[in-house]
């Protein structure tokens, strides 16, 4: 019985608690777009690289962005940087944003 009671606590009692867990992803966006962060979530922009699609990509400094971008803020792709110059096609560049994403507490 006692098993049955301490079964029941732990289960039910891990339905309340949230866990919490922060990662890193890449999104891959094109020059001029804008990126909506969700609900309960604060973005982190933490490497930039510029492509125009093929395989090699250009770091890039991360001052165009905000240190940090709260829920529901808006993320502005810049049109131009002077690191377009070193691409050959300057039409479709690529923005790789590697982001931390944080659960909001």
């Amino acid at each position: 019985m006692m098993k049955i009671v301490l079964m029941n606590i732990l289960f039910f009692g891990l339905r309340f608690i949230s866990f919490s867990q922060d990662t890193t992803f890449l999104k891959i966006t094109y020059a001029g777009n804008k990126l909506t962060v969700p609900e309960n979530k604060i973005w982190t922009v933490n490497r930039v690289f510029i492509s125009e699609g093929g395989q090699y990509a250009i770091q890039t400094q991360t001052n165009n962005f905000s240190p940090s971008y709260n829920p529901n803020d808006t993320i502005l792709i810049p049109y131009y940087i002077p690191e377009m110059e070193l691409l050959t096609n300057k039409d479709l560049v690529q923005f790789h944003l590697y982001i931390a994403e944080y659960n909001l507490k």
